[in-house]
Parts: structure tokens; sequence; C-alpha cells
């Protein structure tokens, strides 16, 4: 089932996000971290975000997730417009960002997820833009007779 989600029921990703055992649930998620219209700053009652609920998640029951799921999530973070360094900075009522929640076990994902992000950045920026492919263009100079 694939639900389309907006700001109005944002709430409902992070209620999905909290049931995830393990990573045979990842069809669960996978759906709203693709959806770019899926609201990453909305909070449950706890003022969670969805990359609270999944981190913790991630975090808790890390001997239930293969590190090829875990990258196969932070892609999917990455590749998501909507999920900013703002998104990432987002306090729970705990006072914890959703990346202070990796960790014990899973310290060493906080550290793949910066290297994706890091990455995933570096290739958008070496992406040439309309302009930079007009220069990039060589035309040959033509010499008057």
């Amino acid at each position: 089932l694939y639900l389309r989600l907006d700001k109005t029921v944002g709430n409902v990703s992070i209620f999905f996000t909290s049931f995830i055992a393990d990573e045979n649930d990842f069809f669960v998620i996978k759906p709203f971290l693709e959806d770019e219209h899926v609201d990453f700053n909305a909070k449950d009652n706890s003022e969670n975000t969805l990359l609270h609920t999944l981190f913790g998640r991630l975090s808790s029951k890390k001997h239930l997730f293969s590190d090829e799921m875990c990258e196969k999530i932070f892609k999917l973070i990455a590749n998501n417009k909507n999920i900013t360094v703002d998104t990432l900075k987002i306090k729970n009522r705990s006072n914890l960002m959703p990346l202070d929640l990796l960790k014990g076990d899973a310290e060493y994902l906080r550290k793949k997820l910066n290297a994706i992000t890091l990455h995933h950045e570096l290739q958008q920026a070496l992406i040439p833009t309309e302009i930079d492919k007009e220069k990039l263009v060589i035309k040959p100079k033509v010499r008057k007779i």
C-alpha cells in the first residue's frame, strides 16, 4: 500500500516508521523517504520527526539491519530534496537531533550517513549547469582570410 502524504498528514509516516522491526519492513518506509511531498519537519507528540523515529529504530535494532540496508536508507535520505541540513538539526522534546540517536553499536552509521551525504553534495556540485555547459563547448577558432 503506497500512501501519498502532504504536510497535513505527515505524522502518519512517523507512525509507520515506529513499527519497523527489521530490514524486511523496509518496504514500509521507502515510499516516505522517496516522496518529496512528505513534510520531514512534522513532529509527533514527543516532538520526534520521521528521521528521529527512523534513526532511533536503526540504533535500537541495529543487529536486525544489514549495513547494505542502512546504506540504501541513507542514500534515499541524501536524494530527497526535502531533507535538508535544517531537517537534521531539529530537536525533539529530549533536546536530541536525529543523528544523536545513532549511538552505541550504531555510532558508525552516523559516519556512514555523513560520508554518503557529503558524497551526494559533492556530486551535485560537480554537475554542470546550463551556463557551465555552454562554457565547456570548445568553439574552433576560424581565421579570416
